[in-house]
């Protein structure tokens, strides 16, 4: 029965690599390497979930090349069903007070998706773009409830921290196209590039892939040392680590990160109470040796590093100063040509769908310099400011979702700070002032819906994971106390006797 089985698999398998690069040869051998690893799959899908989380690998013979994790949330969403089936002890994680909120978002998006057009995908023929979007919103809401579907012991909890932020590390591969030979250039089929090899770059060259690998392993350096483990003198190896990563994070060349860094170290720092203590002074002598160091060679480091640092009123190099300035520009004048839509969008959103027509039309007119690049982000939805981009896709029924949804994650993950137990104390410090400095970052300086809800969700996810849940206190339990015999009033307790010593004392 196994060789009637295997050969005529291994005779098709042997027909169909005549044609390896055929996209029905690639997505059978997929198949086909899947059930291989199948016993894989069934043990160790849910750390992969944690794990493809922040990474953007992509299944380059699937149409559209959507990203792994993407794959991964079903599958894993999947198993953990049929593993509740099976055996009824095991349960999901409650949570009702994310839930609801997660299931109306997910009902106003499709049910906007149903009134502007549906959901086209010009990868599967379609006439539209925009349906990745909403697969991507779908699928982040499955692996959330796959993240549910059990706790994370507290002893694996740090490494389930690390899988889910040092999973970013791989995405730097793709800045490096220019550093490695013609023959290593398959890998490029994986890992998304920045642009092709030889492309010209602007005044300024960016990593922002990289840039954003560097910011998830800063993001675990303080997850798993904190503030206070960083300052302290025996360990000044941490603080020069989680600076250089610092540093190495700002070649992307965006403001945006540099705030976003920032803010979640001085949350976290308040957060584990640090305001009142010692570390005060310490913290203040760290930045003020490195900004004696930075500030008088500021115009010496990278032009990209240099435009993260235009923020702040230091001197830099013209060039850097004056492209961030017209970035903002640029945002400010597509935020008063977009501002008037908002009112034609109230009830009912237009939705992400984008007409494949016009899409092309606008990035002919764009090479052609005939239509500024603010009109196509205005036609794609790329606002570059995290209110319109729900306001306007989804009305203000998204809106109202969307602040629903944020409130209720604030106050689990404040919870779950507050109730922590002692060896996850870290953990949920970071946690929750990662949350917070992502909110504003949302709100104030820069997001994006479609991209922002799976990174929320992800944080949210894995704190309910490893906390077994939103983490209350017990109530203490009350004494008894017997009502005292024919009056139906408590009893008056009895003190205990005090001895004789005592009272001679």
């Amino acid at each position: 029965m196994l060789y009637a089985l295997v050969l005529p698999a291994a005779l098709l398998m042997g027909y169909l690599l005549a044609t390896p690069y055929d996209i029905q040869t690639l997505g059978l051998v997929g198949v086909a390497l899947a059930l291989l690893a199948s016993p894989l799959i069934l043990k160790y899908h849910r750390p992969a979930l944690f794990l493809f989380w922040n990474a953007t690998v992509v299944v380059f013979f699937l149409p559209g090349s959507p990203q792994v994790w993407v794959l991964v949330a079903g599958v894993s969403l999947g198993l953990a069903i049929l593993h509740r089936a099976l055996i009824r002890d095991r349960q999901f994680l409650s949570a009702p007070s994310l839930v609801w909120p997660v299931v109306f978002l997910l009902v106003v998006v499709f049910i906007t998706a149903r009134l502007t057009g549906g959901i086209g995908l010009r990868a599967l023929g379609g006439q539209s773009y925009g349906g990745k979007a909403y697969i991507y919103i779908l699928a982040a809401v499955m692996g959330f409830f796959a993240m549910l579907a059990g706790r994370i012991s507290p002893p694996q909890a740090m490494l389930y921290v690390g899988l889910f932020f040092l999973g970013a590390i791989a995405n730097g591969i793709g800045s490096f196209i220019d550093y490695l030979p013609p023959s290593l250039y398959f890998l490029f089929w994986i890992f998304p590039v920045e642009r092709l090899p030889g492309q010209e770059e602007d005044t300024i060259a960016r990593f922002e892939i990289l840039s954003q690998s560097m910011m998830c392993v800063f993001w675990f350096l303080l997850a798993r040392n904190g503030i206070k483990n960083s300052l302290e003198a025996r360990s000044f190896w941490r603080l020069f680590l989680l600076m250089a990563v610092f540093g190495v994070a700002l070649v992307g060349g965006y403001r945006s990160y540099f705030v976003l860094m920032s803010a979640t170290a001085l949350i976290l720092f308040c957060v584990e109470g640090l305001l009142r203590s010692r570390y005060v002074p310490i913290g203040l002598g760290v930045l003020l040796v490195i900004s004696a160091v930075v500030i008088p060679n500021a115009e010496r480091l990278p032009l990209a590093v240099q435009r993260s640092l235009s923020v702040l009123p230091i001197h830099v190099n013209p060039d850097a100063r004056i492209d961030g300035q017209n970035s903002s520009l640029w945002r400010i004048e597509m935020w008063r040509t977009v501002l008037p839509e908002v009112p034609r969008y109230f009830w009912l959103g237009k939705g992400l769908g984008v007409s494949g027509v016009d899409l092309e039309l606008a990035r002919n007119l764009v090479r052609r310099g005939q239509m500024d690049s603010r009109d196509e982000a205005i036609l794609t939805g790329a606002y570059h400011n995290g209110p319109l981009t729900v306001m306007i896709p989804f009305g203000i029924w998204g809106m109202i979702g969307w602040i629903w949804f944020v409130a209720a994650a604030i106050r689990a993950l404040y919870l779950n700070y507050k109730n922590s137990e002692p060896e996850l104390k870290k953990i949920n410090n970071f946690l929750f002032a990662f949350l917070l400095a992502r909110t504003f970052h949302f709100f104030v300086i820069f997001g994006e819906f479609r991209v922002d809800f799976p990174q929320f969700l992800g944080i949210l996810g894995l704190s309910l994971a490893i906390n077994g849940g939103i983490r209350r206190l017990a109530p203490e339990p009350a004494e008894a106390v017997k009502p005292s015999r024919g009056t139906g009033r408590p009893a008056a307790r009895r003190l205990s006797p005090i001895p004789a010593p005592a009272l001679k004392r």
